[in-house]
């Protein structure tokens, strides 16, 4: 009796922790893309890195040639799978955690000089410390005054999109005084509208001041005169 125990507490013990039919078939399909270590992730850790490559033997299943740099040859050849699942995953994960978590059969030095062949190039990362500055002034000032005050490693169009990002509106005073208007009419033939804005409407737009300008049929003389 008690060693019928034994056997119905081993075969329970097998029936957890043996190897499934579908493991099986897994290591089958897959031993020859991928490193036995890379399969323990493939199989959910059910196996170790010693018991993969221990029945990968007692089934015969012999891994490739490697080339001189020690990478199996099979893993320079991308499948059309394998491409989708990394133009789905690129942006958000780096390489390493692509090749742990999703194409388990490249490296991340493989996925990375994929990537690079692909063009896929993240853009540059914003620092908390810019973030928060831009959260703060965002709403204040032009991308191109973003740009000269705040962000000069960053283009025109990386500060709007991570403006539109935030859902950061400008403030666009949307009222001319009578002194503003007085400052177009005198230099508004005279001076570029960047110049104008600079030294007298920092609280205009650049599209502002040239709708207004156009509103009042200013037009350019294109040569600029000292103020006087």
């Amino acid at each position: 009796m008690k060693n019928n125990k034994g056997h119905l507490a081993l075969r329970k013990y097998w029936s957890i922790h043996g190897w499934k039919p579908k493991e099986i078939e897994t290591l089958k399909k897959f031993y020859k893309k991928i490193t036995d270590k890379q399969m323990v992730i493939k199989l959910k850790h059910r196996h170790s890195k010693k018991a993969i490559s221990a029945k990968r033997l007692e089934l015969g299943l012999k891994k490739g040639k490697k080339t001189r740099q020690g990478i199996i040859q099979s893993h320079q050849i991308w499948t059309p799978e394998e491409v989708e699942i990394l133009l789905s995953v690129w942006k958000d994960y780096n390489q390493r955690e692509i090749s742990e978590q999703f194409i388990p059969s490249k490296t991340p030095v493989q996925i990375n000089h994929k990537k690079m062949q692909m063009g896929l190039k993240k853009p540059p990362v914003w620092t908390n410390e810019q973030r928060a500055l831009l959260l703060d002034n965002g709403a204040d000032y032009t991308r191109t005054e973003l740009q000269k005050k705040f962000f000069p490693d960053k283009t025109r169009s990386q500060i709007s999109d991570m403006r539109k990002h935030f859902g950061i509106k400008r403030n666009l005073p949307q009222l001319w005084t009578e002194k503003d208007l007085d400052i177009l009419k005198k230099y508004g033939s005279i001076w570029p509208d960047k110049d104008i804005q600079y030294e007298f409407l920092p609280d205009k737009s650049l599209k502002q001041i040239h709708s207004k300008r156009r509103n009042l049929n200013i037009k350019k003389n294109y040569y600029k005169q000292g103020v006087k």
